[in-house]
């Protein structure tokens, strides 16, 4: 995927279909890597949706670990839930 660009939730179009079966390849690779079923991978786009995804899943289910992995690091906020 890094000579290719779309949107993986734009169903409309080649772009988008490439895109979301590169990231539907990434969950399966990264799943098999942790040791989790890809449905319960989330990919954010920075760390304001991370800290979304982080809150609502410690709402639900509050004493299910929460495995966060961080690359390129935008925003340092998050780092100590990274280490939490």
């Amino acid at each position: 995927m890094a000579n290719a660009v779309g949107n993986a939730h734009s169903s409309e179009h080649a772009f988008g279909w490439e895109a979301d079966k590169a990231v539907a390849k990434a969950k399966v690779d990264v799943s098999e890597m942790v040791g989790c079923d890809p449905d319960e991978l989330f990919f954010t786009s920075g760390a304001i949706p991370a800290a979304v995804v982080q809150a609502v899943a410690r709402a639900v289910v509050p004493l299910m670990p929460i495995l966060m992995m961080k690359f390129r690091f935008k925003d340092v906020s998050l780092l100590k839930d990274c280490r939490a």
